[in-house]
C-alpha cells in the first residue's frame, strides 16, 4: 500500500506517529501545498520549525516508499523548493578595547562599550589571552571577566562608563561574571579562555551596548607589553541557507 496520506500535522501528532525519527527510515519529504515547499524530514527542532511555520497548511507526509514509486504527489512535491534552513554564522572578530599592560593584581579595568545597536547581534562571543608577568601565582589564581550592560545606550550597570578606564569593584557589585581563566603555572605564560557568551549573561538577549571587566585575581601582575594581550569578539547572527 502506497504509504502516501493528507494530514493535520501537530507537534503532539508528530510526535505520536514517530515524525520526529524520521532519519530512521531513510528521506522522507513534508509538503507544503499552500507554500510549495518542501522539507526533507530530520529528528530535532528543524522539523518542529516547519511544523510551526506551515501550522494549519495543506501538508503531505511524503514517506520513502511514495518517493520511489514516483506518485503523482510525490512527483509534485518533489519539484517544491527546499524549506529554508537557518543556522547560525559568525562576523568578523574585532578587537575590543580595554588596555592591561601593567595591570596590578587585585585591580579590575572596564573595556570601552561595544555598541551593538547597528549589527544588532544575537549575541558576541568574547576571546581573551592574558599574559602574566614572571612570578608565581597565588591566591585565587584566576583572571574573572564580567560584563556589563546598558538598555538606553548611556547608562551602564553598577560603576562603569563605558570607556576603556580602571574600575573599582563594589563588594558586591552587579557586573555578570561570562568567564573564569585559571593561571595556576608560574613562568610568564599566557593563559587563553574559551568564547565566552555575552547574550548568556543577559538572559538570552543582547543590551544595546555591552563591554567587559578584567578582574586580575593571579597574585601576579599582567605584562607590560600590550600587544601581548589579546581582548576581542566575533558578533553571532542568524542566516538563512
Amino acid at each position: 500500500m502506497l504509504a502516501e496520506r493528507t494530514v493535520e500535522l501537530t507537534y503532539d501528532l508528530a510526535k505520536e506517529q514517530g515524525l520526529l525519527h524520521l532519519d530512521l527510515y531513510g528521506e522522507t519529504l513534508i509538503a507544503c501545498f499552500d507554500c510549495q515547499l518542501k522539507h526533507r524530514a530530520k529528528a530535532g527542532h528543524s522539523l518542529l520549525n516547519f511544523l510551526d511555520t506551515h501550522k494549519g497548511h495543506d501538508l503531505y507526509v511524503l514517506h520513502p516508499v511514495a518517493l520511489r514509486q514516483q506518485s503523482s504527489l510525490g512527483s509534485l512535491a518533489q519539484s517544491f523548493a527546499d524549506n529554508a534552513d537557518v543556522k547560525t554564522a559568525w562576523g568578523t572578530s574585532s578587537a575590543v578595547t580595554c588596555s592591561l599592560a601593567s595591570k596590578a593584581d587585585n585591580t579590575a579595568r572596564e573595556s570601552t562599550a561595544v555598541d551593538n545597536s547597528t549589527n544588532k547581534y544575537l549575541d558576541a562571543l568574547v576571546y581573551l589571552a592574558i599574559a602574566l608577568q614572571a612570578g608565581s601565582p597565588a591566591n585565587e589564581k584566576a583572571v574573572y571577566v564580567w560584563v556589563y550592560g546598558s538598555e538606553d545606550g548611556t547608562n551602564y550597570t553598577d560603576n562603569a562608563t563605558g570607556s576603556d578606564a580602571n574600575v573599582t569593584l563594589r563588594s558586591p557589585h552587579n557586573f555578570k561574571l561570562i568567564g573564569v581563566i585559571n593561571c595556576p603555572d608560574s613562568g610568564a605564560l599566557t593563559y587563553k579562555s574559551h568564547p565566552m557568551s555575552v547574550a548568556l549573561a543577559f538572559g538570552g538577549v543582547m543590551p544595546r551596548k555591552w563591554g567587559i571587566v578584567v578582574e586580575n585575581q593571579t597574585g601576579v601582575t599582567f605584562n607590560a607589553t600590550e600587544g601581548n594581550h589579546t581582548k576581542s569578539y566575533s558578533g553571532v547572527y542568524a542566516t538563512v541557507a
